[in-house]
């Protein structure tokens, strides 16, 4: 949002615009500044201010100080720290809770990806992963297609993201 004001030496607001030689120089003054378009604007931003600190149901000032006092000062990008629901706060707290558990796994496809798969007697393979399951017995998760499945610990091994990567690994076990 444009800034149309400003504070003098002694923290007096004004509008800059107005002392402006280049517009009416009417300083508040003038029966020009009746007319003024700049004071259209005044009026339009004043309103969008106070429809947004509506919407947030403090006054600004007490929003102001809130995001001081959870933004750390060794915050490198401020932009990052973003307002939450208290919907998102809710999961954003089970989620780090999930994770202290080790109850997060981190799949390296979904269902519905392409990979390519390298087999022992050297043919490479795109296939569209087809589901994503657990073996009860060696506990281990693995990856189906039409055709069986293959282990996630095959991933940059056997199983690529990429044509480009399995091809790669491949000219590699040839020694190409």
């Amino acid at each position: 949002m444009e800034r149309l004001t400003a504070r003098n030496s002694i923290g007096q607001a004004y509008y800059p615009h107005c002392f402006r030689e280049d517009t009416c120089d009417g300083a508040g003054a003038s029966d020009k500044c009746n007319k003024c378009v700049f004071n259209d604007k005044i009026i339009e931003q004043l309103a969008r201010f106070e429809e947004l600190q509506g919407m947030i149901g403090i006054p600004f000032e007490r929003f102001a100080e809130l995001c001081k006092e959870k933004i750390p000062e060794e915050c490198k990008n401020p932009s990052k720290a973003i307002i939450l629901t208290d919907e998102s706060v809710d999961e954003w707290n089970q989620y780090k809770s999930d994770k202290e558990q080790g109850l997060l796994l981190k799949l390296p496809c979904k269902v519905g990806d392409t990979v390519w798969v390298i087999y022992a007697n050297g043919d490479l393979s795109e296939q569209k992963v087809e589901y994503i399951s657990k073996n009860i017995h060696s506990k281990e998760w693995n990856i189906g297609f039409h055709i069986g499945q293959i282990p996630f610990s095959n991933f940059g091994k056997t199983v690529f993201l990429t044509k480009e990567a399995a091809e790669q690994a491949l000219a590699d076990m040839k020694g190409v």
